[in-house]
């Protein structure tokens, strides 16, 4: 089991496995099936040595494709060729381009998110999604108000700094 195979599947999944799951489960609807495509992307990730080599950004882009191809392939191949459906409702059939990317902008958010420490996930959540005061932030976490302000400019900097690694665009 220490196989470097092993190894490498697994520096794949811990990277990439929850924001891909999250992916697959957003495309079909199905918990199963999305544990079922994550598992078979890595897989097919590590069979090939250019995506295995390439820096994780890539990696996750390759990732995200594959498990969108995998998805279409299977409702294809389930169906007429032309057809192509998205059986969950978290988006409507007729969802466009600007849905699906404000979809997945959402997921890429949210991995980032993620990644920061606690105390700064906080005040990011109080700032930007409940639209509190440094005032009111500073109540609320038993901080002083200066150190609000600090921790918020520095975890909008670590967030900054994990979308860019991610390979997310930032205007």
């Amino acid at each position: 089991m220490d196989d470097p195979d092993w190894g490498e599947l697994r520096r794949l999944y811990g990277e990439h496995g929850a924001a891909l799951w999250r992916y697959s489960m957003l495309l079909t609807g199905n918990r199963a099936r999305a544990t079922d495509i994550v598992r078979d992307a890595v897989l097919r990730a590590r069979r090939d040595p250019e995506v295995a080599n390439t820096p994780s950004p890539s990696v996750r882009a390759w990732l995200f494709t594959a498990a969108r191809n995998m998805i279409i392939d299977e409702q294809r191949s389930a169906g007429s060729p032309n057809e192509i459906e998205v059986p969950d409702p978290l988006w409507s059939d007729r969802a466009g381009p600007e849905e699906v990317n404000a979809a997945v902008d959402r997921l890429l958010l949210g991995d980032a998110l993620a990644q920061l420490p606690a105390d700064h996930r906080a005040v990011v959540r109080r700032a930007c999604y409940q639209r509190c005061t440094t005032a009111q932030m500073a109540a609320d976490l038993h901080i002083a108000e200066g150190a609000v302000k600090s921790r918020l400019h520095d975890a909008l900097r670590a967030l900054w700094r994990q979308l860019s690694e991610m390979g997310v665009a930032l205007q």
